[in-house]
């Protein structure tokens, strides 16, 4: 049974393609999807384009995004190459090549505003990234539009009242040594432009450099962040994701909500350095993807009225995810 195409879906991406049997061997995405008001599972394969390379996929720095039916599996940059935009649809299960990015990127900052998608900033073939580039989801077209007005690292960014916003991190030399200095900048779509955003300063002030922090807006425009952390040197041992709500009054993070995660089963094999917390944004609720014990089972449990844990596999297994109709 499909999901209820109206309902909000987890939509998980493995990170291989493998042979299909019933398709010659030809190789395919064995995606899986889990609507979250009906908790069904369904698996969708997604035959890989031959005008575009497996090796394309998944690239390091890649950035999963979702519009609708629509995924979209864009750039990526290592020094083996860099991705450009797939496009899975989930509603016909078919995969479509988009365009090549205009300016190959990896860690970057995206966000969708409208029918567009926009990325900026990242890191290229010649390091930090000044352009910024919009794709238009129904026309296809890739166009680059104001850049930065500096070349930075980026470690935050997050949409909030139809703005990208955007911390940095820009290599000013001074004296004997190179330091890095945090920069807060706001795309506005309506003016093609940039501008410094001090409200950002104040947001992430408290916010470590290079965080692995989550950062997630509701559609009621509220801010949170998600932390992963465990007080055990094992792995095995249960982690807790952390959630925090943004006092917009104060500018303060405010503890919301703890959800400890299952010890990592046996037949988990992730390793603690690539465990990062796996946290959306769904409409006015947020959804965090955990493990579960069973390799076999999942489960979907609201745990408050604004979060809801899905428990499946292991969250590492997977390359991507994303929530559709969010």
């Amino acid at each position: 049974m499909a999901s209820d195409r109206h309902n909000p879906c987890l939509f998980l991406l493995p990170k291989s393609a493998t042979p299909s049997n019933a398709h010659g061997g030809e190789l395919g995405l064995e995606c899986t999807q889990i609507d979250l008001i009906t908790h069904t599972k369904t698996q969708i394969t997604f035959f890989l384009n031959p005008s575009r390379g497996v090796n394309e996929l998944f690239v390091d720095g890649h950035a999963c995004v979702s519009h609708g039916a629509l995924v979209l599996i864009v750039g990526g940059y290592s020094a083996s190459g860099s991705g450009g935009i797939h496009i899975l649809n989930t509603a016909t299960r078919q995969w479509t090549a988009g365009p090549k990015m205009l300016f190959p990127r990896g860690s970057f900052a995206w966000g969708v505003i409208g029918n567009r998608l926009y990325m900026a900033g990242g890191i290229g073939p010649s390091g930090n990234i000044q352009e910024t580039e919009a794709y238009d989801f129904e026309t296809g077209e890739l166009w680059a539009v104001a850049a930065l007005p500096v070349s930075m690292a980026v470690d935050v960014f997050f949409v909030f009242s139809n703005k990208l916003c955007v911390r940095g991190w820009v290599r000013e030399r001074g004296g004997r040594s190179a330091e890095s200095k945090s920069r807060c900048l706001r795309y506005c779509p309506d003016r093609n432009a940039w501008h410094n955003d001090p409200w950002m300063q104040k947001v992430v002030k408290r916010v470590p450099r290079m965080t692995r922090f989550k950062f997630a807006v509701t559609s009621d425009e509220e801010l949170y962040r998600a932390e992963l952390k465990t007080d055990n040197l094992s792995w095995k041992k249960p982690w807790t994701v952390f959630v925090h709500k943004l006092d917009r009054e104060n500018f303060e993070w405010k503890q919301f909500f703890n959800i400890i995660d299952s010890e990592v089963p046996n037949h988990c094999e992730c390793p603690a350095a690539e465990r990062e917390v796996r946290f959306f944004a769904c409409r006015d609720k947020l959804v965090a993807l955990m493990h579960h014990d069973d390799p076999d089972e999942g489960e979907v449990t609201p745990l408050i009225d604004k979060i809801t844990e899905v428990s499946f596999l292991c969250p590492f297994k997977w390359a991507s995810a994303a929530i559709l109709y969010a």
